[in-house]
């Protein structure tokens, strides 16, 4: 499993677009996308601007494949938000689900 996260502050007049954007412009650009496993957005109860869109796949090359092509979560979030949303890249150590 692969992870990708974005980091956003969010302007404090666009927090409640976060969830909007990601159910309505990012989740159908990337759902059919190989590989593709699942989105998941927080938002931060200590900090009220603060918000993560994380993207899971099922491999590095899988994400790279459709990332390097394309900057959907970056391009729609970055106008939601007060400075350019922070990247980070994650590969899976441990894998669990609840049954």
């Amino acid at each position: 499993m692969y992870t990708r996260i974005v980091d956003c502050k969010l302007q404090p007049e666009r927090r409640q677009d976060f969830n909007t954007t990601l159910r309505d412009s990012i989740l159908p650009t990337v759902k059919n996308q190989p590989g593709f496993v699942e989105l998941i957005g927080l938002m931060s109860d200590e900090q009220g601007n603060h918000a993560l869109a994380v993207t899971f796949w099922k491999t590095k090359e899988d994400a790279d494949r459709f990332y390097l092509h394309a900057a959907p979560m970056r391009d729609y979030l970055s106008t939601l938000t007060a400075e350019p949303p922070h990247v980070e890249h994650f590969h899976s150590v441990l894998q669990s689900s609840i049954s």
